[in-house]
């Protein structure tokens, strides 16, 4: 999380607590500040629901951006010459999202990927194109996700590779034309 976007977080937190605060006080008469003798001539219970409803969003609010803060976010480390690699979970994902285009048959790819103690998961949900053959074309993402993952990505820990056909296109894929021959006009 970028640093603007933590300090415009920490900030609404701080005013959502702050009103809801306020409102809380409205309730049992506290009224040293302007706005809440203001909002003290609405109904009392609605006054604290609204104040304890503040209250509760902003720690929720909190709580959620600590977690996000504590928690690294999802990668796969390794060692390499020299120290620690990592490769985000997100990167894998489109990593093996672009290997799409280099299988036949294959007409979309949209891939999960999570870790377990026996390594990387990854759970492909794939569109394959109208009469391509569903054992082929599976053996071959998986094969060329393994091989890729490994070779290019330095990935040696893959544990499983599952594919599920969500979809299969209704469309023929386009059969090439023949060149015609263009018409040569005489000088």
């Amino acid at each position: 999380m970028s640093r603007a976007r933590r300090f415009i977080s920490v900030v609404c937190v701080v005013i959502v607590f702050l009103l809801g605060l306020g409102l809380c006080g409205a309730y049992f008469n506290v009224s040293s500040i302007n706005i809440v003798e203001w909002i003290v001539s609405a109904q009392q219970r609605v006054v604290l629901v609204a104040g304890l409803v503040l209250v509760v969003m902003a720690l929720l609010t909190a709580v959620l951006a600590f977690v996000e803060f504590v928690l690294p976010e999802n990668t796969y480390a390794f060692q390499a010459d020299g120290g620690e690699v990592r490769v985000a979970f997100s990167a894998i994902e489109d990593y093996v999202q672009r290997l799409s285009g280099h299988i036949p048959g294959l007409h979309e790819m949209r891939p999960s990927v999570s870790i377990s103690k026996g390594g990387l998961q990854i759970v492909n949900r794939v569109v394959l194109e109208h009469g391509a053959s569903i054992p082929e074309t599976s053996s071959r993402v998986l094969d060329i996700i393994r091989t890729r993952l490994e070779k290019e990505l330095g990935i040696e820990e893959i544990g499983s590779i599952r594919v599920h056909v969500v979809r299969i296109t209704h469309e023929e894929p386009a059969k090439e034309k023949p060149e015609e021959t263009a018409l040569q006009v005489p000088r």
